[in-house]
């Protein structure tokens, strides 16, 4: 798909207009953006480190994107239902790959491992607790610097 997606952007032209080619340059570094965070939330999500992480993808950090999946629910966004969306996506790779008939929906969890769902809640409740507790501490933090600013500011 991102192949595709890639050579639709390079456009045989004799005479690209100014900027052109910067602007399908730039799409295309989104979309490789785009997919990279994907994937390295799907690969913390089976328990890489984020060490390991980092070894792979250089020296950025990538803590923001994996705790917005978190709280976002690990949700599915694609406004279809997720039944109908696996369907759509094993019809999909069927088409482009030769395998098994329901490739994406064989590599869920859900179908692969009993007891996925209670999983993915505990994972759920364990994102919202560290979310919560990583709140109640920066406002701590907060609270502390501020009454060390007012106390400096009395003397």
């Amino acid at each position: 798909m991102l192949a595709e997606r890639a050579a639709a952007l390079v456009r045989v032209a004799v005479a690209p207009r100014p900027g052109d080619l910067i602007t399908q340059a730039t799409t295309l570094q989104a979309l490789v953006e785009d997919r990279l965070r994907a994937a390295v939330v799907a690969e913390r999500e089976q328990g890489l480190t984020p060490a390991r992480i980092q070894e792979f993808t250089g020296s950025r950090t990538w803590n923001e994107a994996v705790l917005h999946w978190a709280r976002d629910g690990r949700r599915n966004r694609s406004g279809m239902p997720a039944p109908a969306l696996t369907e759509s996506l094993d019809a999909w790779a069927a088409e482009q790959t030769p395998g098994p008939p329901r490739l994406v929906t064989e590599g869920l969890d859900a179908t692969s491992f009993p007891g996925s769902a209670q999983f993915e809640a505990h994972q759920r409740a364990r994102a919202e607790h560290l979310h919560t507790a990583s709140a109640k501490a920066g406002s701590g933090v907060r609270q502390r610097v501020g009454g060390i600013q007012r106390a400096g500011r009395r003397r």
